[in-house]
């Protein structure tokens, strides 16, 4: 049985996959940006869910506006990896915790992951996520942060 190889180990591919969702743990937007190509593109899906793809300027905006004030001790832990250095990808089954004012908040996600030619770089995240979970946890947010229960 094989076993996971160690950061030193790990592919450039697989390093700067894992740059990227380690910059989430900081909460801070330069860190999160910091791995990805200046044309960077993020889209929440499924498609159903109608959100708009997202440049780094847009996501940058999105998060100072949506997210940062409102999660503490934000971590991500990943749960499987699928990597294709042939098509420069990776795949991550992950889970996210954090804390807010309405209590701990909990999401799932599989995060698709393309990274340059050299991959060195993430050009663009496609983020999949419970949609179900994340409308009914952001309404409730919403509505406290609104002054309601």
């Amino acid at each position: 049985m094989a076993s996971n190889p160690t950061k030193s180990e790990q592919s450039t591919l697989l390093k700067t996959a894992h740059s990227v969702l380690d910059a989430y743990d900081t909460w801070d937007i330069d860190t999160i940006l910091a791995p990805r190509a200046p044309n960077c593109t993020i889209q929440v899906i499924p498609t159903r869910l109608g959100r708009p793809t997202l440049t780094n300027a847009e996501y940058r905006d999105h998060f100072n506006k949506s997210f940062k004030d409102h999660f503490k001790g934000f971590h991500l832990e990943v749960l499987d990896t699928v990597e294709d250095p042939a098509a420069h990808k990776v795949v991550f089954h992950a889970m996210s915790t954090a804390e807010t004012a309405i209590g701990k908040y909990q999401n799932e996600y599989s995060l698709f992951l393309q990274m340059s030619d050299d991959d060195t770089q993430l050009v663009s995240i496609k983020e999949f996520v419970d949609s179900g979970y994340g409308q009914e946890f952001f309404a409730k947010l919403k509505a406290h942060l609104a002054g309601g229960s």
